[in-house]
């Protein structure tokens, strides 16, 4: 009876013991948690501030796009080819970044077709750029006239460029 009293009074020291140690675990942990989330929340901040701060140039280069993007985009507007852009969240925001690059000048659009630009093709892209991934399929679906013309010449011309200076050639 005795060896099992002792035995029974190790088990108790042994489970005090696990209970203090995960005690001291969950706080660490909970310690990390907090030091996370503020970082998090430090961060984010200064995130919102960096864009804020940003030119509409920076941001433009900032949210550059590479030419097999723009290939790509052409291709699928030269084709009237709609569906894959409006289904796919990073077509739309590549078109969204081409506009940007456009208006901004970081896209190179020669002076002619700038001034061939229509008042309302310009708003039309002015919108574009700033509208939120939810809308952005709307508005593209309502004024497809723009949508197409404006891409299919600039990134045409875009693409003409890179051909005659860049290492690769797109057809």
């Amino acid at each position: 009876y005795q060896r099992r009293v002792a035995i029974k009074a190790g088990q108790d020291r042994k489970i005090v013991k696990l209970k203090e140690s995960l005690g001291k675990e969950l706080r660490s942990r909970s310690k990390e948690k907090e030091r996370y989330e503020l970082l998090t929340r430090q961060f984010d901040s200064y995130k919102e501030n960096i864009v804020n701060e940003m030119t509409p140039l920076d941001k433009a280069l900032n949210n550059s796009v590479t030419i097999d993007q723009i290939n790509d985009i052409r291709h699928l507007v030269s084709s009237r080819n709609l569906e894959p852009i409006l289904i796919n969240e990073d077509k739309l925001n590549t078109i969204q970044r081409i506009i940007s690059g456009m208006l901004e000048g970081v896209i190179p659009i020669s002076n002619p077709q700038n001034l061939a630009f229509t008042e309302r093709q310009k708003q039309f892209m002015r919108e574009l750029q700033n509208l939120s991934s939810d809308n952005i399929k709307d508005y593209i679906t309502d004024n497809l006239d723009e949508f197409f013309t404006i891409l299919d010449m600039s990134l045409k011309l875009v693409v003409k460029a890179f051909n005659k200076y860049g290492q690769t050639v797109y057809k």
